[in-house]
């Protein structure tokens, strides 16, 4: 592994300047998408009294302690997460520029993460334009790009930031004759990043491997990393014993949505050997494919390439066998967990980071065997990195414009809704985006979903008797059920998120017509992709919107053509009573919406 020199960092400012400034283009003007719409309009627009959470109460930094740090919320124990979220809606609710802000903010961690990972790159491939073909990869892939449109509501980048700072960090101790000033910040990295995400708790065990592999585990690296990794394991532990003695104190896989998500399909009291049997039939194996799906899958056949190249003509792998070990160890640390708690594509954001270096340095390597032989494998080679490029290229172009279209069309839907539906009317819609139509009219309308949407629970209508219950408590207010239809449900996450209300039609309905619909068609270039199922289709919009679109081959069947679309039906209840009452005529029979898991009860589509 070639350390780091100084002469990278004009490099590297070209680089977070290229990538800062382009991000800033891309995503400009910074309009809000889901995740971060419906906190915003939970924030402003939920309480009659103005903004729930704002820099005027007195009580905003000691409600922060207590909320954020002193408690385990839904997702686990993610205490600067939700602090960060508390300032920016704080933000959103107190100026007009604050989108700007946060704009500015993710241009500037989005150049930072191209420099860490250029810098720990480089520190695997032979020059520095594998380096940057690493950062290019990163990038410009679906679950990075799609995870940037969020501004604040979780901000991905910040994960894998983490760890290649920390690791950067690590190998300048190594390099420095005075390591203390960089252990100093990798400790502090390695102990700050859990708790904003868990998943930045494999760092400390990266560094412990890369420790054995340099025999150096008596080192102060390996006690930092060793005291980190068992405060990313237990991370109530510390807060717990300090400050607040009522925060429970259990496993990182215990807590939250990613402890329900551990347990799933598991019988805890079941024998040994029937957990683990129970554990395979859960596990995930379509995403093998969805990792295919993200990166060209070209890119995969030149990287095998480059093993047989340099093991045919040198005996030799493609990169040294401990970096290698390395790259794969890092990889199936930020890989293999989703096999049993994974959702969407945008989580595979964590593994591309080893990913990204490990085919980068492949293809170098079988650049370098195609450029010591004839013409015709130089021009070869070089045709099939000119697919990867040009179909990896376009992502950003994809990811801008389908998510523009899909806000367009939303921003339509919104006009008809303020047309039809007088103020204070009920919106109920199985599309987790109604939320962006109830924020573009400044909440005017309530909002409940007849799928299990944005984690709340209380918004859930699942049936006959809370739709009863609903109807009785608006009492002269009118409801309308907002329909988002696919074109096709083959293969579609969302496929089974039908509008209930609309399909049994418990109630009368007055059909207010198709009003409107959205239909976005991208190219492709790279051949292989025709090949991938469609359920492995890349989203290329917010995250979580995955279910309420359809996204897979042009319904046409045009070849190398994608398509994401959906159309958008409005009803109003009417009069006639649901089956439910006329089957009961009396209260509800209450539904048990308690989920003791305390996490977002998706469909089995979604899981």
């Amino acid at each position: 592994m070639e350390p780091a020199l100084p002469s990278r960092w004009p490099t590297s400012l070209v680089l977070f300047a290229v990538v800062a400034l382009g991000y800033t283009a891309w995503r400009a003007p910074g309009d809000l998408v889901w995740d971060d719409t419906p906190t915003v309009l939970a924030n402003l627009y939920s309480a009659p009294s103005g903004p729930v959470i704002s820099f005027a109460d007195p009580n905003f930094l000691r409600s922060m302690w207590r909320e954020d740090f002193g408690a385990v919320h839904v997702d686990g124990y993610r205490p600067l997460s939700w602090a960060v979220r508390r300032v920016s809606l704080a933000f959103q609710a107190r100026s007009a520029w604050a989108p700007a802000g946060f704009l500015a903010l993710n241009a500037v961690l989005a150049g930072l993460l191209a420099v860490a990972l250029f810098w720990l790159a480089r520190r695997f491939t032979q020059t520095t334009a594998g380096a940057l073909f690493s950062v290019f990869l990163l990038l410009a892939s679906t679950p990075i790009l799609t995870g940037f449109l969020v501004l604040f509501t979780g901000i991905q980048a910040l994960v894998p930031l983490a760890m290649c700072a920390a690791l950067n960090c690590y190998f300048a101790s190594v390099d420095s004759k005075r390591p203390r000033f960089w252990l100093l910040w990798m400790g502090l990295l390695l102990f700050v990043a859990p708790l904003y995400r868990e998943f930045a708790g494999i760092a400390p065990l990266l560094i412990l491997f890369l420790e054995i592999q340099m025999r150096r585990w008596r080192s102060g690296a390996a006690f930092l990393s060793a005291l980190a990794f068992a405060h990313a394991l237990f991370p109530t532990a510390l807060p717990h014993y300090l400050f607040f003695p009522d925060l429970a104190v259990a496993p990182v896989y215990q807590l939250g949505a990613l402890g329900a998500q551990a347990r799933a399909g598991i019988e805890l009291n079941a024998p040994f050997l029937t957990r683990i049997w129970q554990a395979a039939l859960t596990l995930k194996w379509r995403i093998f494919l969805d990792l295919v799906s993200i990166l060209p899958p070209t890119l995969f056949l030149l990287a095998l390439g480059g093993w047989a190249a340099t093991a045919l003509h040198h005996r030799t792998p493609a990169i040294p066998w401990r970096p290698t070990a390395f790259l794969v160890f890092f990889f199936l640390l930020t890989f293999l967990p989703f096999l049993k708690v994974f959702k969407e594509q945008v989580h595979l954001a964590y593994c591309l980071v080893p990913a990204s270096i490990l085919l980068a340095a492949s293809v170098e390597a079988l650049w370098r065997e195609a450029a010591a032989v004839r013409w015709a494998p130089r021009l070869l080679v070089a045709g099939l990195v000119l697919i990867v490029v040009s179909d990896h290229a376009l992502n950003p172009f994809i990811v801008r414009a389908a998510t523009r279209d899909c806000y367009a069309a939303i921003g339509r839907v919104t006009a008809t809704c303020t047309r039809e539906m007088p103020e204070g009317s009920i919106l109920l819609s199985n599309a987790h985006h109604a939320a962006d139509v109830c924020l573009l009219v400044r909440g005017r309308f309530a909002l409940n979903y007849t799928v299990m949407s944005s984690g709340r629970i209380d918004l859930f209508i699942d049936n006959p008797a809370a739709l009863y219950a609903l109807r009785k408590s608006a009492g002269d207010k009118r409801i309308f059920c907002l329909d988002v239809s696919l074109p096709r449900r083959r293969g579609q996450p969302g496929g089974d998120r039908m509008h209930w209300i609309v399909r049994d039609r418990p109630v009368e309905l007055r059909d207010l017509g198709a009003i409107d619909r959205v239909s976005y068609r991208y190219a492709f270039i790279d051949p292989i992709k025709m090949l991938l199922p469609i359920r492995n289709t890349p989203w290329p919009g917010s995250p979580d919107l995955e279910y309420d679109y359809y996204r897979g081959p042009a319904l046409d069947g045009a070849p190398f053509v994608r398509e994401v679309a959906a159309s958008y039906h409005l009803f109003e209840i009417v009069g006639a009573k649901t089956i439910f009452e006329e089957a009961t005529d009396g209260p509800p029979v209450p539904t048990n919406k308690a989920d003791p898991s305390g996490i977002d009860r998706k469909t089995a589509s979604e899981e």
